[in-house]
C-alpha cells in the first residue's frame, strides 16, 4: 500500500512556505512541524499530541491530519483513523491517500455503502492502482453473493489471488478467499486459506479466531490447544486469549496448567495488579477460599503498594459471611485514602456494592453520587448506579449512564448486558436483544452471556437463532455442559432427535457428573419423543437403581407410571428407593404426591409438615400443602401455615406470594397490592410479580398515579408472548387512552385464555372503547357467563356496560 513518507511530506511543506499568512496558520503549522519531526524520531504520544495543537490553530490542516490518522491506524486505532480521514476528503475530497484509507477500512469492517462512495472516487483519482482494482473486486465480490451469482464471485476472486501474487499480506485479499471457500462448504479448503492468512499475517486477530472455531467445529481437541497457546503468544495482553486458554485448561481438567499459566503472569517482572488479582480470584473459585485468602495475604505483605489486595481482602470477607468485619474493613480503606489517590474512586464504588447488599441503599447511592461528582465518567460507578435505576423502574435514566459507560468501555460486556436489561425494563425488546447480542459478540461468545441471550431468543420462539448463538459459544468452549444441555433442549424442542443424541453423547464424553445427569435427561426426553414408554420407564429404572441419589430419574420415572395409570407399580418402585434412603428429602416428597394422587391426603400431609419442620424456607412442600389445605376447605389452615412459615423463614418470598394471591381471590385487593409491593421492592426484576402488581393497580385503581406506576411496571412486558403478560400490557394500554395500541396484545391473550373471564372483560371493554359494539357485547356476555357470581368490581363494570349496550 503506498504511503507517503513523513519527511516527504515535510520537506514539502517547508518549500510551500507560510510567509505573511496570519499567526493562527503559522502556530498550525509550527505544531505540524513538529509532530513530523517526532514521529520521525519514533516519539508517537508526543508528535500525536502535537497534531492535535495543530487542530486546534486550523482546524482543516490537510497534512496534519493526514500523518495524525495514519499514526492511530498504525497503533490499531481504526476508529479514529477513519474519523481523521474523512475529515481530510471533506475538506480535500481528491486527497488519495485518505480515499484510500476510507475504502480499504470500510471494507475491513464491511461498511459497503461507505466503500462504495470512496472506491468510486478512487476509481476517477487511480484508476490504475492495483489497489484500486482489489477494492472494486471486493464490492463485486459482495453483489455476487449476494445475487447468488458464483460466475461473478469467481471473476472477482481471481483479482484477490493476483493480489497475494504481488502482495502475500494483503488482508482484503485474504478475506475474499476465506469467504469464498466458506460459500463453497468446503473445509478443507477453507483451513488452507485460514493458514495461509495467518503464516501471512500473524498478527490478524480475526483469523486467529477462524482457527479456532474451525479445531472446535472438527472436534480436532489435539490441535485446538497449541492453536490457542498461539493466539496467545501472538497477543500476549489480549484479555479475551488470555481468558480462553485458561479456558482450555480447565474444561480438559488441567487445573494445575491453568494455574501455572496464571502464576506466570502474576509473577512476570512488570506483571501488573489485574494479573495478580487474576491469580486470586482463579484461586478463589478453583481450589478454595482459603488458597485465594492465602494469595492476597501473601500480595499485602509483599508489595509495595497494597491498597487493591487489601481491598480485595475485605470484599471477601464479606462475600464469605464475615458481614460486619469485611464492611468495617472496607470503609477504614475509604477513609485512610488520601483523597487525590485514584484508587479512592475504586474503593467507594466497592463500599456502595457492600452497602446495597446489606439494605443501605441511600447509603450506596451516597457514595456512587461522590464518584461521579469527581469522574463522571468512572465507569464501575456509573454500571452500579444504572443497576440500581434499573431495578427502581427508571430505566430511561439508566440508558444514558450506561451510554456514557460505553463511551469509555464500548467493549465491556457487563454495560451491554445492563443496557440490554434496561431497554427491555423501558419496552424497547428489540433493542434489548441487539444489546443481548452485541454484550455476547464483546465478551467473545462467553458462555454466561451467550446462555443469556439464547434464552431471550427462546422466549421470542426464535429456536434457530438460539442455537447459532450456542453452537457459536461452544466453537470456543466445546466442553461446557450447560451450552451443551441448553443446545439439547433446542433439539429436543425442534424435535431433532439425531442432534439431541450426538449432544447426549458429547456429555458423556465428558464424563463429569453434571454433565452424566444431563446426558441422562436427553436420552429420557429422546425416548419419550418417540413415545416409547415403556421402553422409557425401564432405562430410569435402571438409572435411578444405578444411581440411588438420582432423585430426577425417579421422579421422571413416578410420573410416567402415573401418566400410565400404574399406580402400584409406581408406589412399589418407589417404597424400595425409600428403603435405601428414608431420610432423602427429595423422595419422601415424591412420596407424599403420590399418597395424594392415591386418595391418602393424611399421609401426604404429615409428610409435607416433617419436611418443612426441617426446612421451613423449602417451597416444593409448602406449595404443595398449602394447595392441599386450601383443595380441602381449610382456608384458615392455609392462612396460618403462611404465617408460621413466615416467621421461621423471614426470608421466604413463596409464602408473601401465595397470601397475595390468596387476597386477590377473596377480593381483598388492597392487601394484595401491599404484598405484591413488598415482592417487588425485594426483587423488581421478577416478571411474574411486575405482571401481577401492574394488573391489579390497573383493575382496581383509577387514581392516575396509580395508572402511571403500573404502566411503568407494565412497560417491559411489550412484545412477550406469554398471554397473561400481554393481557396486562394491552389493557393498561386501553386504560391510559390507547386501546389501539392494547388491541393486538389483548386479542392475542383472549385466543389464548378463552375461559379466563378478566381477559374476556379486557377485550371487550377494548372493543368498547374502539366503538366495535357487536364484538364488545359478545365478549362481555362471555366474560359475565365465566364469572358467575363473583365480586370482583371488573365483573360488575361488565354488567353495567351490557346493560347500556341492550339487545342486538
Amino acid at each position: 500500500m503506498r504511503r507517503p513518507h513523513l519527511v516527504l511530506l515535510f520537506c514539502l511543506a517547508a518549500a510551500l512556505g507560510l510567509a505573511g499568512c496570519d499567526s493562527a496558520v503559522e502556530k498550525a503549522h509550527k505544531h505540524y512541524l513538529a509532530g513530523v519531526e517526532l514521529a520521525e524520531a519514533g516519539d508517537i504520544p508526543r508528535a500525536l499530541i502535537e497534531l492535535r495543537n495543530a487542530f486546534t490553530f486550523d482546524p482543516n490542516h490537510p497534512e496534519a491530519r493526514l500523518v495524525y490518522a495514519r499514526l492511530v491506524r498504525e497503533a490499531g486505532d481504526l476508529g479514529e483513523a477513519y474519523a481523521q480521514y474523512q475529515r481530510v476528503v471533506e475538506t480535500a475530497p481528491d486527497t488519495v491517500e485518505a480515499r484510500h484509507a476510507l475504502a480499504e477500512i470500510s471494507i475491513m469492517i464491511s461498511d459497503w455503502p461507505e466503500a462504495e462512495r470512496h472506491v468510486q472516487a478512487l476509481q476517477r483519482l487511480a484508476a490504475g492502482d492495483p489497489d484500486t482494482a482489489l477494492f472494486a473486486a471486493a464490492l463485486d465480490y459482495r453483489r455476487a453473493v449476494v445475487a447468488r451469482d458464483p460466475a461473478a464471485a469467481a471473476t472477482a476472486a481471481k483479482v484477490a489471488r493476483a493480489t497475494l501474487a504481488r502482495d502475500p499480506a494483503n488482508l482484503i485479499a485474504h478475506q475474499m478467499l476465506i469467504s469464498e471457500a466458506v460459500a463453497a462448504n468446503d473445509p478443507a479448503r477453507l483451513k488452507t486459506a485460514v493458514d495461509a492468512a495467518l503464516a501471512a499475517l500473524p498478527t490478524e486477530r480475526s483469523f486467529h479466531v477462524m482457527r479456532l472455531q474451525l479445531l472446535a467445529e472438527a472436534a480436532d481437541e489435539a490441535g485446538l490447544g497449541p492453536a490457542i497457546e498461539a493466539f496467545v503468544a501472538a497477543f500476549p495482553a489480549d484479555e479475551q486469549a488470555r481468558q480462553m486458554l485458561v479456558t482450555w485448561y480447565i474444561d480438559t481438567g488441567d487445573l494445575a496448567g491453568a494455574e501455572t499459566y496464571l502464576r506466570k503472569l502474576a509473577t512476570a517482572p512488570k506483571a501488573d495488579v489485574a494479573a495478580k488479582m487474576t491469580l486470586v480470584e482463579f484461586l478463589l473459585q478453583a481450589r478454595d477460599p482459603k488458597v485465594g485468602r492465602a494469595e492476597l495475604d501473601r500480595l499485602i505483605a509483599e508489595e509495595a503498594a497494597p491498597l487493591p489486595y487489601l481491598a480485595r481482602r475485605a470484599a471477601l470477607d464479606f462475600d464469605l459471611g464475615k458481614t460486619a468485619e469485611g464492611l468495617a474493613a472496607m470503609a477504614a480503606l475509604v477513609t485512610e485514602t488520601p483523597p487525590e489517590a485514584p484508587e479512592l474512586s475504586d474503593l467507594k464504588v466497592t463500599l456502595a456494592r457492600m452497602l446495597a447488599a446489606t439494605g443501605d441503599v441511600a447509603g450506596s447511592i451516597v457514595r456512587l453520587d461522590e464518584v461521579l461528582a469527581a469522574d463522571p465518567s468512572h465507569v464501575a460507578a456509573l454500571k452500579l448506579k444504572a443497576n440500581w435505576l434499573i431495578d427502581t423502574d427508571r430505566p430511561t435514566e439508566a440508558i444514558t449512564a450506561l451510554r456514557t459507560a460505553l463511551a469509555e468501555a464500548p467493549r465491556d460486556a457487563e454495560i451491554l448486558m445492563l443496557m440490554g436489561d434496561a431497554q427491555g425494563r423501558d419496552g424497547a425488546r428489540p433493542l434489548a436483544g441487539d444489546s443481548y447480542a452485541r454484550a455476547v459478540e464483546a465478551s467473545g461468545r462467553a458462555p454466561a452471556e451467550s446462555l443469556f441471550y439464547a434464552r431471550f431468543l427462546i422466549q421470542d420462539g426464535r429456536l434457530d437463532t438460539a442455537a447459532d448463538v450456542l453452537g457459536d459459544a461452544l466453537r470456543l468452549a466445546p466442553r461446557n455442559v450447560d451450552l451443551l444441555a441448553s443446545l439439547a433442549e433446542i433439539r429436543l424442542a425442534q424435535k431433532n432427535l439425531d442432534g439431541a443424541t450426538a449432544i447426549a453423547a458429547t456429555l458423556k464424553g465428558i464424563g463429569q457428573d453434571r454433565a452424566l445427569d444431563a446426558a441422562r435427561l436427553i436420552e429420557t426426553e429422546t425416548l419419550m419423543l418417540q413415545d416409547r414408554v415403556d421402553d422409557t420407564i425401564a432405562y430410569l429404572q435402571d438409572l435411578a437403581r444405578s444411581d440411588a441419589g438420582n432423585v430426577a430419574a425417579v421422579a421422571r420415572m413416578v410420573q410416567l407410571q402415573v401418566e400410565a395409570g400404574r399406580f402400584d407399580e409406581a408406589r412399589a418402585f418407589l417404597d424400595g428407593r425409600l428403603a435405601e434412603t428414608p431420610d432423602a428429602p427429595g423422595l419422601r416428597f415424591l412420596g407424599a404426591g403420590l399418597h395424594v394422587l392415591q386418595g391418602a391426603p393424611d399421609k401426604a400431609e404429615a409428610i409435607y409438615r416433617d419436611l418443612l419442620a426441617a426446612e421451613p424456607g423449602a417451597e416444593p412442600p409448602l406449595r404443595a400443602l398449602y394447595s392441599l389445605l386450601q383443595e380441602q376447605g381449610r382456608g384458615p389452615e392455609a392462612a396460618s401455615l403462611l404465617q408460621d412459615i413466615r416467621k421461621a423463614a423471614p426470608d421466604a418470598t413463596l409464602p408473601l406470594f401465595l397470601q397475595a394471591g390468596a387476597a386477590e381471590v377473596a377480593g381483598d385487593i388492597d392487601t394484595a397490592i401491599a404484598l405484591y409491593e413488598t415482592l417487588y421492592a425485594a426483587d423488581s426484576s421478577n416478571l411474574v410479580v411486575a405482571n401481577n402488581l401492574a394488573s391489579l393497580l390497573a383493575a382496581h385503581h383509577d387514581d392516575t398515579p396509580s395508572l402511571k406506576r403500573a404502566a411503568t411496571i407494565a412497560r417491559r412486558l411489550a412484545g412477550s408472548k406469554v398471554p397473561a403478560f400481554q393481557d396486562t400490557h394491552g389493557w393498561l394500554q386501553t386504560r391510559t387512552g390507547d386501546p389501539t395500541g392494547g388491541l393486538s396484545d389483548l386479542e392475542a391473550a383472549a385466543r389464548a385464555l378463552p375461559r379466563d373471564a378478566v381477559v374476556q372483560v379486557h377485550l371487550g371493554l377494548t372493543y368498547l372503547a374502539l366503538g366495535q359494539k357487536d364484538e364488545a357485547r359478545r365478549l362481555l356476555q362471555t366474560a359475565v357467563s365465566l364469572a358467575g357470581d363473583s365480586p370482583l368490581p371488573v365483573f360488575a363494570t361488565a354488567r353495567a356496560e351490557l346493560e347500556k349496550l341492550g339487545t342486538p
